[in-house]
Protein backbone atom coordinates (compact mmCIF):
# COMPACT_ATOMS: atom_id res chain seq x y z
CA UNK A 1 0.00 0.00 0.00
CA UNK A 2 1.50 3.23 -1.22
CA UNK A 3 0.01 6.66 -0.04
CA UNK A 4 0.39 9.99 -2.49
CA UNK A 5 0.10 13.07 -0.37
CA UNK A 6 -1.90 15.29 -2.26
CA UNK A 7 -1.59 18.64 -0.41
CA UNK A 8 0.21 19.81 2.80
CA UNK A 9 -0.21 23.25 4.56
CA UNK A 10 0.75 24.43 7.67
CA UNK A 11 -2.27 25.03 10.16
CA UNK A 12 -3.20 26.85 13.57
CA UNK A 13 -2.10 30.07 15.15
CA UNK A 14 0.43 30.60 12.07
CA UNK A 15 -1.82 30.41 9.64
CA UNK A 16 -4.34 32.16 11.66
CA UNK A 17 -1.64 35.13 12.16
CA UNK A 18 -1.95 35.13 16.08
CA UNK A 19 1.08 32.95 16.62
CA UNK A 20 3.47 33.59 19.74
CA UNK A 21 7.08 32.62 20.41
CA UNK A 22 5.74 29.64 22.17
CA UNK A 23 3.38 28.55 19.64
CA UNK A 24 3.60 24.83 17.98
CA UNK A 25 3.90 24.58 14.07
CA UNK A 26 0.90 22.49 13.19
CA UNK A 27 0.41 20.57 9.86
CA UNK A 28 -2.34 18.95 8.18
CA UNK A 29 -3.02 17.71 4.63
CA UNK A 30 -4.28 14.98 1.98
CA UNK A 31 -3.49 12.11 1.21
CA UNK A 32 -4.47 9.05 -1.37
CA UNK A 33 -4.73 5.68 -1.41
CA UNK A 34 -4.96 3.50 -4.46
CA UNK A 35 -8.62 2.43 -5.57
CA UNK A 36 -7.99 -1.33 -4.33
CA UNK A 37 -7.72 -0.33 -1.00
CA UNK A 38 -11.10 0.94 -0.73
CA UNK A 39 -12.18 -2.29 -1.84
CA UNK A 40 -10.07 -4.51 -0.13
CA UNK A 41 -11.34 -7.13 2.68
CA UNK A 42 -7.70 -6.88 4.24
CA UNK A 43 -7.09 -5.36 7.60
CA UNK A 44 -5.07 -1.78 7.63
CA UNK A 45 -5.73 -2.05 4.20
CA UNK A 46 -7.83 1.91 4.21
CA UNK A 47 -6.75 4.38 6.52
CA UNK A 48 -8.68 7.15 6.32
CA UNK A 49 -6.27 9.27 8.71
CA UNK A 50 -2.73 9.52 9.61
CA UNK A 51 -1.67 11.73 12.86
CA UNK A 52 0.45 12.12 15.62
CA UNK A 53 -0.40 11.74 19.11
CA UNK A 54 -1.90 15.30 19.85
CA UNK A 55 -3.15 15.46 16.50
CA UNK A 56 -0.82 18.45 16.18
CA UNK A 57 0.34 16.87 12.38
CA UNK A 58 -3.36 15.26 11.10
CA UNK A 59 -3.65 14.09 7.41
CA UNK A 60 -7.17 13.29 5.34
CA UNK A 61 -7.29 10.64 2.78
CA UNK A 62 -8.86 11.88 -0.25
CA UNK A 63 -12.63 9.98 0.11
CA UNK A 64 -13.09 11.67 3.99
CA UNK A 65 -11.47 15.07 3.01
CA UNK A 66 -14.06 15.15 0.64
CA UNK A 67 -16.96 13.98 3.29
CA UNK A 68 -15.81 16.52 6.09
CA UNK A 69 -15.43 19.26 3.19
CA UNK A 70 -19.36 18.30 2.38
CA UNK A 71 -20.71 19.10 6.22
CA UNK A 72 -18.48 22.22 6.10
CA UNK A 73 -16.44 21.04 8.92
CA UNK A 74 -14.27 24.29 9.88
CA UNK A 75 -10.91 22.72 10.26
CA UNK A 76 -11.31 20.96 6.47
CA UNK A 77 -12.76 23.91 5.33
CA UNK A 78 -10.12 26.43 6.19
CA UNK A 79 -7.31 24.03 5.08
CA UNK A 80 -8.52 25.78 1.36
CA UNK A 81 -8.28 29.15 1.95
CA UNK A 82 -4.92 29.46 3.98
CA UNK A 83 -2.13 32.25 2.46
CA UNK A 84 0.15 30.64 0.02
CA UNK A 85 3.08 30.30 2.18
CA UNK A 86 0.95 28.45 4.36
CA UNK A 87 0.66 25.66 1.63
CA UNK A 88 3.72 23.47 1.50
CA UNK A 89 2.69 21.04 -1.49
CA UNK A 90 0.00 21.10 -3.94
CA UNK A 91 -0.25 18.26 -6.24
CA UNK A 92 -1.70 19.01 -9.99
CA UNK A 93 -4.23 17.16 -9.19
CA UNK A 94 -5.77 18.84 -6.38
CA UNK A 95 -6.04 22.42 -7.15
CA UNK A 96 -9.43 21.64 -8.61
CA UNK A 97 -10.87 21.78 -4.92
CA UNK A 98 -8.54 25.60 -4.82
CA UNK A 99 -10.36 26.38 -7.81
CA UNK A 100 -14.12 25.70 -6.57
CA UNK A 101 -13.56 26.74 -2.59
CA UNK A 102 -16.27 29.44 -3.02
CA UNK A 103 -18.76 26.96 -3.90
CA UNK A 104 -18.16 24.89 0.18
CA UNK A 105 -19.01 28.68 1.66
CA UNK A 106 -22.75 28.39 2.01
CA UNK A 107 -25.15 28.42 4.78
CA UNK A 108 -24.36 24.84 6.09
CA UNK A 109 -21.22 26.29 7.63
CA UNK A 110 -23.32 28.12 9.99
CA UNK A 111 -24.44 25.48 12.22
CA UNK A 112 -20.84 23.73 12.43
CA UNK A 113 -19.18 27.29 13.31
CA UNK A 114 -21.88 28.30 15.24
CA UNK A 115 -22.02 25.27 17.42
CA UNK A 116 -18.17 24.66 17.82
CA UNK A 117 -17.68 28.53 18.38
CA UNK A 118 -20.52 27.65 21.87
CA UNK A 119 -18.81 24.31 22.36
CA UNK A 120 -15.43 26.76 22.62
CA UNK A 121 -17.02 28.68 25.44
CA UNK A 122 -18.21 25.68 27.29
CA UNK A 123 -14.86 23.93 27.23
CA UNK A 124 -12.98 27.77 28.34
CA UNK A 125 -15.64 27.28 31.86
CA UNK A 126 -14.62 23.71 31.83
CA UNK A 127 -11.09 23.76 31.65
CA UNK A 128 -10.64 26.63 34.00
CA UNK A 129 -12.63 24.24 36.67
CA UNK A 130 -9.67 21.84 35.97
CA UNK A 131 -6.78 24.16 35.81
CA UNK A 132 -7.37 26.11 39.03
CA UNK A 133 -10.04 23.14 40.84
CA UNK A 134 -8.18 19.81 39.54
CA UNK A 135 -10.02 16.66 41.55
CA UNK A 136 -6.52 15.63 43.16
CA UNK A 137 -8.19 12.12 43.70
CA UNK A 138 -11.05 9.47 42.80
CA UNK A 139 -13.39 9.18 45.52
CA UNK A 140 -15.89 6.09 46.56
CA UNK A 141 -19.03 5.52 46.88
CA UNK A 142 -18.26 5.65 50.70
CA UNK A 143 -17.71 9.53 50.24
CA UNK A 144 -21.53 10.18 48.80
CA UNK A 145 -23.16 8.05 51.84
CA UNK A 146 -25.15 10.07 54.55
CA UNK A 147 -27.20 8.77 57.65
CA UNK A 148 -29.69 10.41 59.27
CA UNK A 149 -28.86 12.09 62.79
CA UNK A 150 -30.77 14.29 64.79
CA UNK A 151 -33.39 15.62 62.06
CA UNK A 152 -30.67 15.96 59.71
CA UNK A 153 -27.94 13.78 57.79
CA UNK A 154 -23.99 13.29 58.40
CA UNK A 155 -21.43 12.32 56.27
CA UNK A 156 -21.37 7.99 57.69
CA UNK A 157 -17.49 8.66 57.94
CA UNK A 158 -18.29 11.40 60.41
CA UNK A 159 -21.56 9.27 61.74
CA UNK A 160 -18.97 6.50 62.36
CA UNK A 161 -16.47 8.09 63.98
CA UNK A 162 -18.60 10.06 66.44
CA UNK A 163 -20.07 6.39 67.10
CA UNK A 164 -16.71 4.33 67.10
CA UNK A 165 -17.19 2.07 65.09
CA UNK A 166 -15.69 1.36 61.39
CA UNK A 167 -17.57 0.63 58.22
CA UNK A 168 -17.01 -3.65 58.31
CA UNK A 169 -19.29 -2.90 61.71
CA UNK A 170 -22.85 -2.23 60.03
CA UNK A 171 -24.58 -3.47 57.39
CA UNK A 172 -27.38 -2.48 55.09
CA UNK A 173 -30.77 -3.37 53.76
CA UNK A 174 -32.51 -1.93 50.97
CA UNK A 175 -35.68 -0.05 51.82
CA UNK A 176 -38.71 -0.41 49.67
CA UNK A 177 -39.74 2.59 47.39
CA UNK A 178 -36.91 4.94 48.18
CA UNK A 179 -34.27 5.08 45.82
CA UNK A 180 -30.84 4.76 47.05
CA UNK A 181 -31.71 4.61 50.86
CA UNK A 182 -30.80 1.88 53.08
CA UNK A 183 -31.20 0.41 56.45
CA UNK A 184 -28.20 0.86 58.77
CA UNK A 185 -27.72 -2.07 60.87
CA UNK A 186 -25.48 -3.29 63.40
CA UNK A 187 -24.16 -6.19 62.38
CA UNK A 188 -20.66 -7.11 61.04
CA UNK A 189 -20.32 -7.15 56.81
CA UNK A 190 -19.34 -3.51 55.53
CA UNK A 191 -21.29 -2.13 52.47
CA UNK A 192 -19.18 -1.05 49.65
CA UNK A 193 -16.06 -3.27 48.43
CA UNK A 194 -12.69 -2.65 47.81
CA UNK A 195 -12.60 -0.04 44.28
CA UNK A 196 -16.50 -1.16 44.23
CA UNK A 197 -18.69 1.35 42.51
CA UNK A 198 -21.86 1.32 44.57
CA UNK A 199 -22.62 0.07 47.96
CA UNK A 200 -23.89 -3.76 49.04
CA UNK A 201 -26.51 -5.39 51.27
CA UNK A 202 -26.16 -8.19 53.38
CA UNK A 203 -28.19 -11.16 54.09
CA UNK A 204 -29.09 -10.33 58.12
CA UNK A 205 -30.70 -12.12 60.47
CA UNK A 206 -34.35 -11.53 61.73
CA UNK A 207 -35.07 -9.35 64.33
CA UNK A 208 -32.47 -6.72 64.18
CA UNK A 209 -33.75 -3.13 64.53
CA UNK A 210 -32.07 -0.25 62.70
CA UNK A 211 -29.84 2.22 64.06
CA UNK A 212 -30.31 4.67 61.04
CA UNK A 213 -31.09 5.69 57.55
CA UNK A 214 -28.22 5.82 54.84
CA UNK A 215 -28.73 7.45 51.92
CA UNK A 216 -26.50 6.82 48.54
CA UNK A 217 -25.99 10.15 46.65
CA UNK A 218 -25.48 8.21 42.99
CA UNK A 219 -26.26 11.15 40.96
CA UNK A 220 -23.16 12.64 42.84
CA UNK A 221 -20.86 10.16 42.76
CA UNK A 222 -21.38 9.35 38.56
CA UNK A 223 -20.58 13.17 38.29
CA UNK A 224 -17.61 13.10 39.87
CA UNK A 225 -16.08 9.88 38.10
CA UNK A 226 -17.57 11.28 35.04
CA UNK A 227 -15.31 15.04 36.11
CA UNK A 228 -12.22 12.79 37.41
CA UNK A 229 -11.83 10.52 33.97
CA UNK A 230 -12.16 14.02 32.25
CA UNK A 231 -9.64 15.43 34.31
CA UNK A 232 -7.09 12.73 33.95
CA UNK A 233 -7.62 12.46 29.95
CA UNK A 234 -6.48 15.97 29.93
CA UNK A 235 -4.06 15.76 32.37
CA UNK A 236 -2.41 13.10 29.50
CA UNK A 237 -2.76 15.21 26.59
CA UNK A 238 -2.40 18.75 27.98
CA UNK A 239 0.06 21.04 26.29
CA UNK A 240 2.37 21.86 29.07
CA UNK A 241 3.37 25.34 28.54
CA UNK A 242 -0.29 26.55 27.81
CA UNK A 243 -1.13 24.86 31.10
CA UNK A 244 1.34 27.02 32.92
CA UNK A 245 0.21 29.70 31.03
CA UNK A 246 -3.52 29.64 32.22
CA UNK A 247 -2.45 28.56 35.93
CA UNK A 248 -4.51 31.31 38.74
CA UNK A 249 -6.61 32.55 35.42
CA UNK A 250 -10.30 32.79 34.93
CA UNK A 251 -10.64 31.53 31.43
CA UNK A 252 -8.34 29.03 28.95
CA UNK A 253 -6.92 31.91 26.85
CA UNK A 254 -6.08 29.63 23.38
CA UNK A 255 -10.17 28.42 23.84
CA UNK A 256 -11.60 31.53 24.12
CA UNK A 257 -9.27 33.10 21.49
CA UNK A 258 -10.29 30.51 19.19
CA UNK A 259 -14.01 30.86 20.09
CA UNK A 260 -14.29 34.43 18.86
CA UNK A 261 -11.85 33.60 15.84
CA UNK A 262 -14.68 31.44 14.43
CA UNK A 263 -17.99 33.55 15.48
CA UNK A 264 -16.07 36.71 13.43
CA UNK A 265 -15.28 34.24 10.55
CA UNK A 266 -18.69 32.96 10.60
CA UNK A 267 -20.33 36.46 10.40
CA UNK A 268 -17.98 37.06 7.31
CA UNK A 269 -19.20 34.44 5.77
CA UNK A 270 -23.07 34.90 6.12
CA UNK A 271 -21.81 38.78 4.99
CA UNK A 272 -21.16 36.96 1.64
CA UNK A 273 -17.53 37.89 2.23
CA UNK A 274 -14.26 35.05 1.90
CA UNK A 275 -12.78 32.81 4.49
CA UNK A 276 -10.34 35.07 6.31
CA UNK A 277 -8.03 32.21 8.55
CA UNK A 278 -5.43 35.19 8.36
CA UNK A 279 -6.44 37.35 10.61
CA UNK A 280 -3.67 40.06 10.43
CA UNK A 281 -4.78 43.66 9.33
CA UNK A 282 -7.99 42.46 10.68
CA UNK A 283 -8.22 41.11 14.44
CA UNK A 284 -5.41 39.80 15.29
CA UNK A 285 -4.09 42.22 17.85
CA UNK A 286 -7.16 41.92 19.69
CA UNK A 287 -7.08 37.85 19.38
CA UNK A 288 -3.62 38.03 20.97
CA UNK A 289 -4.64 40.22 23.72
CA UNK A 290 -6.93 37.65 24.52
CA UNK A 291 -4.36 34.52 24.47
CA UNK A 292 -2.18 36.91 26.88
CA UNK A 293 -5.11 37.10 29.26
CA UNK A 294 -5.55 40.97 29.02
CA UNK A 295 -9.28 40.90 29.90
CA UNK A 296 -11.16 39.49 32.65
CA UNK A 297 -13.43 36.74 32.17
CA UNK A 298 -16.68 38.50 32.28
CA UNK A 299 -15.19 41.21 30.18
CA UNK A 300 -14.80 38.67 27.52
CA UNK A 301 -17.81 36.78 27.89
CA UNK A 302 -19.15 40.19 26.83
CA UNK A 303 -17.23 40.73 24.02
CA UNK A 304 -18.17 37.09 22.88
CA UNK A 305 -21.29 37.07 23.69
CA UNK A 306 -21.59 40.48 21.32
CA UNK A 307 -20.14 39.00 18.80
CA UNK A 308 -22.39 35.91 18.65
CA UNK A 309 -25.36 38.47 18.85
CA UNK A 310 -23.66 39.89 15.29
CA UNK A 311 -23.30 36.56 13.82
CA UNK A 312 -26.86 35.41 14.57
CA UNK A 313 -27.89 38.72 12.76
CA UNK A 314 -26.01 38.18 9.58
CA UNK A 315 -27.02 35.01 9.57
CA UNK A 316 -30.35 35.92 9.45
CA UNK A 317 -29.77 38.43 7.03
CA UNK A 318 -27.46 36.06 4.57
CA UNK A 319 -28.07 35.52 1.11
CA UNK A 320 -25.35 33.44 0.44
CA UNK A 321 -26.55 30.30 -1.26
CA UNK A 322 -28.07 27.40 0.41
CA UNK A 323 -26.15 24.19 0.18
CA UNK A 324 -22.88 22.47 -1.42
CA UNK A 325 -23.49 20.55 -4.62
CA UNK A 326 -22.90 17.65 -2.96
CA UNK A 327 -22.97 15.84 -6.77
CA UNK A 328 -20.32 18.42 -7.97
CA UNK A 329 -17.75 17.45 -4.73
CA UNK A 330 -18.04 13.90 -5.37
CA UNK A 331 -17.28 14.36 -9.20
CA UNK A 332 -14.42 16.50 -8.19
CA UNK A 333 -12.74 13.36 -5.84
CA UNK A 334 -14.20 10.52 -8.46
CA UNK A 335 -12.07 12.52 -11.23
CA UNK A 336 -8.73 12.71 -8.55
CA UNK A 337 -9.37 8.76 -8.17
CA UNK A 338 -9.75 7.97 -11.77
CA UNK A 339 -6.58 9.75 -12.85
CA UNK A 340 -4.34 8.54 -10.00
CA UNK A 341 -5.74 5.05 -10.06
Amino acid sequence: MENKTLYRYIRGSICHGIATERSDVDYGGVFYLPNWTLLSILPDSYKDEMADEKHDDTMWELNKFTRLLTTSNPTVLESLFVDSDCKIWVEPEFQVFFENRDKFLTKECFKPFGHYAAAQIRKARGLNKMINQPILERKTPVDFCYVTCNNDTKPIREWLEINHLKEENISLAKLNHARDAYAVFLYPGGFCKPNGNDVHVNNLPKGLTSVGTLFFNRDAYTVHCKDYKNQKEWEAKRNPVRYESNLGKSYDAKNMSECIRLVRTCTEIAEGGTYNVNRKGIDDKFLLRVRAHEFEYEELMDIATGDIERMEHAIERSNIPDAIDKSLVDQMMLDIRKKLG
